[in-house]
Order: structure tokens, then C-alpha cells, then sequence
């Protein structure tokens, strides 16, 4: 009896070979991607997303943007983000990599610029 005609050992086999491809093709994708990103830089030049932790007051938020020699744009109460607008001459990725250091900041981020890749061809979507 050849191993593939043992019951349930081709659909096993199936799943491993699926599941095995569905998790690292992602991966290959977001590789591309990434390079891709780089080169172009889909973000505002000199802006970027600030998220502080829940216990931080406005207070010590402003304070860490000025001396930082940025400025307060925008913000998402609810959510402790801050948009900034960053000191002249002063890049994202020099930004990014100081704030990062900061322990009052969950995380740091260039303000993306997002694009409608598509939508819904539903005509009763609007609807909803």
C-alpha cells in the first residue's frame, strides 16, 4: 500500500502544503513591499504620529514636542495620538529614532499618506 493511499494522509498533506504557503507568501509580499516603501516614501515629509502612554498628561506632551523644537498639529484625544510638524532640517527617521527612546511614547510613526486602492461595487453599499 503506497503512503498517499492511506486514508486521510493526502488531505493532511494537502493542508500542511496550503498552510505552508498561505503563511510565507504574505511575508514574500510585505518583504517587496517594504523595499518598495522605502524608496518612495509614501509619508508627509516632516510630519509625524506621536502615540503617548494613557498616563501622560497634556502637560508633559507638549512639553517632550517643544523640546523636541516640534510642533503640535493635530489630535486624536480619545486615542493619545499627536500629529507634529518636525523643526526645519530636521529629518522623519532622525525624529523617529529619538522619540523612540522616549518612555513616555508607546510608539512613533511617519504620517502616512493613505490611497482608496478600491471600492465596494455594491450600488446598495452607500446604504448601509
Amino acid at each position: 500500500m503506497s503512503l498517499l493511499n492511506k486514508p486521510g494522509l493526502m488531505a493532511k498533506l494537502v493542508f500542511y502544503l496550503t498552510f505552508v504557503f498561505l503563511t510565507f507568501l504574505p511575508i514574500n509580499i510585505i518583504a517587496q513591499n517594504g523595499k518598495e516603501f522605502k524608496r518612495s516614501k509614501n509619508y508627509v515629509q516632516g510630519e509625524l504620529i506621536l502615540k503617548f502612554k494613557k498616563s501622560i498628561c497634556n502637560t508633559r506632551v507638549l512639553n517632550i514636542i517643544q523640546s523636541a523644537g516640534s510642533e503640535k498639529i493635530g489630535k486624536i484625544k480619545e486615542d493619545n495620538l499627536v500629529c507634529i510638524k518636525l523643526e526645519k532640517g530636521k529629518s522623519v527617521e532622525e525624529a523617529i529614532s529619538e522619540f523612540k527612546n522616549d518612555p513616555s511614547i508607546e510608539y512613533v510613526q511617519p504620517n502616512y499618506i493613505y490611497k482608496i486602492i478600491s471600492t465596494n461595487p455594491d450600488p446598495y453599499y452607500r446604504y448601509q
